[in-house]
C-alpha cells in the first residue's frame, strides 16, 4: 500500500538504526510480494473506499477481486466481518475523540523527493490544535505498538514540508494509533499522545542519521529493524553477534552465563530465519546453491472437486452429515466481532459467559510491559539451591 521513497515509512527506522541498510540490501534478490502483503494491500484498499465515503457499505466489497503481484484476492464477508468493520470502528472512535473534522487518506507527505512517504490517515481536529496520524495494520504478524512509532513521527515530520505544512502551524498536539484487528490484541486500536517539541527531536536525530548514511561514518547495527532488512542473512553485524557464542562458557548453565546466551539466541535466531528465507528464494530463482536443492513438501490428500464431493456425501445413505463436517464454535473474540458487525450489544450477548484464561507461561525481555509471574516460594527454593 506503501509509496515509501528512498527514506520513507518503516524505512525510516532502517535509516537510523541501520545505517548501511541500502548498500547491504543492493545485492540481493528482491523477494517476491506473499500472499499476506497482498491480502494487506486489498484490506487497505476498501478501507480507504470506506473511509472517503461514508456512504459506501464495506458488504458491497463482497466477492470483488484483487490480482496484486500474482496474487488472486477474493474479498469475502469474513475479512469485511473480521478485519474490515472492526477497523472502520476504530477510526470511527479515533475521530470522536480528537474532534476530527478534516481527514487525508493515503497521503503524500515528503521532506523532499528523497524523504518522503504515503500516510494511511491523517486527521485534523476542528480547532486546527490536534493532528492525528494513523496507521492501518490489516495481519497478525508483528504486533505493532504506538508509543514512540517511527513509522508515524516520520510521517508527522514530513507533513511539517512542502503542501501539507500549512495544516501543521497551529498543531500543539500529536497523536500517533495503530489500528489493527488481531486476535492477538485486546484493544485493536493503540493511541499516544506527544508534542510538537518530541516531533523535533526526531527530526534532528532522523537528519544527523541521514547525514551518517549518505558519509557512511557508520556501520550497520544489530535491532528490531534487523526483521524489515532484505540483507540481514548477509549483514556483517549480524555475523558478528553469530560469532560471540565462541564466547560463551561451554558448560552455560549459571543464570548470569544464561542471560547472555539469550540475548545472543534472539539475534541468532532471527538470522538463522532469514538465511534460509534468503537461500529459498534463489533456488526458486534459479541460481545453484552448493549442497542444497528444492523438493517438494509432502503431499497431502485433498478434494480434487469440493461440489462433487459434497453431493456424494448427501446420497450416501450410510454417512451421516454430521460425521462428514467439523462444526466448531468460534471463539469469543472471533464471536465478538461478528456480532458488532450485525450491531448487536456484545456485552450484553457474552456477560457470564467468558473467562480470561492464560495457557501458560513464557520467556521475555526484562523490558515487557507486561507485569511478572509470581513464583512460588518451593519454585525459588529450588532455584536457590540451584544457583548455589
Amino acid at each position: 500500500m506503501s509509496k515509501h521513497a528512498k527514506y520513507g515509512g518503516s524505512t525510516a527506522e532502517r535509516t537510523m538504526n541501520c545505517n548501511a541498510w541500502h548498500s547491504l540490501s543492493a545485492g540481493m534478490p528482491k523477494s517476491p510480494t506473499s500472499y499476506v502483503a497482498a491480502l494487506g494491500t486489498a484490506l487497505h484498499t476498501v478501507i480507504e473506499r470506506c473511509l472517503l465515503d461514508t456512504e459506501f457499505d464495506p458488504y458491497d466489497a463482497v466477492g470483488e477481486k484483487f490480482t496484486i503481484e500474482g496474487h488472486r484476492i477474493i474479498m469475502d464477508e469474513t475479512l469485511i466481518t473480521e478485519k474490515i468493520y472492526p477497523a472502520l470502528d476504530e477510526f470511527d472512535n479515533l475521530m470522536d475523540k480528537y474532534s476530527v473534522d478534516r481527514i487525508w487518506v493515503e497521503q503524500w507527505v515528503e521532506v523532499s523527493e528523497d524523504v518522503a512517504g504515503t500516510a494511511d490517515f491523517i486527521g485534523l481536529s476542528g480547532d486546527g490544535k490536534t493532528i492525528v496520524f494513523a496507521d492501518y495494520k490489516s495481519g497478525d504478524g508483528h504486533i505493532v505498538q504506538a508509543e514512540e512509532n517511527s513509522q508515524a513521527l516520520f510521517y508527522a515530520m514530513c507533513a511539517q514540508h512542502k503542501a501539507f505544512k500549512l495544516h501543521m502551524l497551529g498543531v500543539e498536539k500529536i497523536v500517533v494509533a495503530i489500528v489493527q484487528p488481531s486476535f492477538r490484541r485486546e484493544e485493536y486500536l493503540d493511541i499516544w499522545e506527544t508534542t510538537p517539541e518530541r516531533l523535533r527531536q526526531f527530526t534532528l536525530q532522523h537528519e544527523i542519521s541521514v547525514e551518517f548514511a549518505e558519509e557512511a561514518k557508520i556501520g550497520p547495527e544489530v535491532g528490531s529493524w534487523c526483521s524489515y532488512c532484505p540483507a540481514e542473512a548477509t549483514c556483517p553485524a549480524k555475523k558478528k553477534e553469530v560469532a560471540k557464542i565462541d564466547l560463551i562458557p561451554f558448560n552455560t548453565t549459571l543464570p548470569t552465563e544464561l542471560s547472555d546466551a539469550l540475548e545472543i539466541a534472539d539475534k541468532v535466531e532471527s538470522w538463522i530465519k532469514a538465511v534460509r528465507k534468503t537461500a529459498q528464494e534463489l533456488l526458486e530463482q534459479g541460481v545453484d546453491i552448493e549442497g542444497f536443492k528444492l523438493v517438494k513438501k509432502r503431499a497431502t490428500r485433498q478434494w480434487a472437486d469440493v461440489p462433487a464431493a459434497e453431493k456424494k456425501v448427501r446420497l450416501a445413505k450410510k454417512v451421516k452429515i454430521a460425521e462428514a463436517y467439523d462444526m466448531k464454535l468460534k471463539s469469543p473474540a472471533q464471536l465478538e466481532k461478528v456480532c458488532l458487525g450485525l450491531g448487536m450489544d456484545w456485552d450484553k450477548f457474552s456477560k457470564g459467559l467468558i473467562e480470561s484464561v492464560s495457557s501458560g507461561t513464557t520467556m521475555v525481555s526484562v523490558h515487557d510491559k507486561r507485569e511478572a509471574v509470581v513464583i512460588s516460594s518451593a519454585s525459588k527454593l529450588l532455584a536457590e539451591r540451584f544457583a548455589q
